[in-house]
């Protein structure tokens, strides 16, 4: 069970492999911890979640692909801290497969600069094997550059699974595409309209 690997539980967010029968993970200790099961829940092994800038807000696993002769699973989780002046949500990934695998920041960048989001939300593209794009929704604070202060962003990210790295919004033009209200300006959509950002 969860609680005899050493989490305490309630177990706040789930996520699951979509194409390997039985492996899931779950976020556990008040959004701090991640554990992984590789028989549908019947065990359970932490991930050894580095020290968080925030607490897990979104969770979600890759399909399966090929680095040389391994077979990986990536895990993203996203943190964020709400209701403060900062951005300082951060996106970590672990690539499952190594037995040596480790937790590594991807500095998410919004405006360029500044390496942080607030992240409520992390899709990887179902084609992944083969284009290696994930894609988030993070929201920045007043310590962003003026264009991209205090909004909600769409951010696409090119991924090099060697380094487990991110390359943020580039090089695929007119990202980050900002999150914006019904047929407002900000949107790029008439009045009542209604966009679906997904994959």
């Amino acid at each position: 069970t969860l609680s005899g690997a050493g989490a305490v539980l309630p177990a706040t967010l789930i996520a699951t492999a979509p194409d390997m029968t039985g492996l899931l993970c779950a976020v556990t200790d008040g959004g701090t911890k991640v554990y992984l099961s590789g028989n549908g829940g019947a065990s359970w092994t932490s991930l050894l979640t580095p020290p968080l800038t925030g607490t897990i807000q979104a969770i979600t696993m890759s399909r399966k692909y090929i680095d040389g002769d391994t077979t990986y699973v990536e895990i993203a989780i996203g943190t964020a801290i709400w209701g403060n002046a900062t951005t300082d949500g951060q996106l970590y990934i672990i690539r499952i497969g190594n037995p040596f695998a480790t937790w590594a920041n991807q500095n998410l960048t919004v405006d360029g600069t500044l390496i942080g989001g607030e992240i409520s939300a992390i899709a990887y593209s179902p084609g992944y094997a083969n284009d290696r794009t994930i894609t988030v929704v993070a929201s920045t604070n007043g310590d962003t550059a003026p264009a991209f202060a205090s909004k909600t962003w769409l951010c696409i990210g090119t991924r090099d699974t060697t380094t487990n790295t991110t390359t943020w919004n580039t090089p695929v033009a007119g990202y980050p595409v900002e999150v914006g209200t019904v047929g407002s300006p900000s949107s790029g959509d008439a009045p009542g309209v209604t966009r679906l950002l997904s994959f």
